[in-house]
């Protein structure tokens, strides 16, 4: 295994996701504070951050536990972040080039059935390691998400 590179500090308390936000190639963070600002570390693309203002691409973050990167959930080429919140439900936040699809607002992913074709609600409450995932649940061409379900 090579050594680790240090590439920053004071990351201590932040939730980060990596995705590429602002779809220029390079894999961004995202890093929800504990204020529930989301704030965007854009990428060089060889291993550093952009320098200047760190942007806050979204505020109102504290009411949501879990978040993944997502591409293709709504269809081929989509962008988005598919959410847990604190009570359980999913929601999917579509972006493209560093904007929201929808402005500030979410789209809520459905709620349970025991079919399980759509997803949210109590089902999904538990800890983080029980949180949904982006995968290739049936089809390798479609990505899909996969879940663990205590019983």
């Amino acid at each position: 295994m090579s050594p680790r590179i240090k590439t920053g500090v004071g990351w201590a308390g932040l939730y980060v996701t990596v995705t590429d936000f602002d779809q220029d190639g390079g894999q961004d963070l995202l890093a929800k504070r504990s204020d529930g600002r989301m704030v965007l570390y854009r990428s060089t693309g060889t291993g550093g951050f952009v320098s200047g203002t760190r942007h806050t691409v979204g505020t109102g973050w504290n009411s949501i536990n879990t978040i993944t990167a997502v591409d293709g959930f709504q269809s081929t080429g989509s962008h988005g972040l598919m959410t847990r919140l604190v009570d359980g439900r999913l929601a999917h936040y579509p972006f493209s080039k560093g904007t929201w699809a929808h402005g500030p607002s979410s789209a809520q992913a459905g709620t349970t059935t025991s079919s399980g074709s759509r997803f949210s609600g109590p089902a999904w409450a538990g800890p983080p390691g029980q949180a949904a995932r982006p995968g290739m649940a049936t089809n390798p061409q479609k990505p899909g998400v996969a879940f663990r379900r205590s019983v």
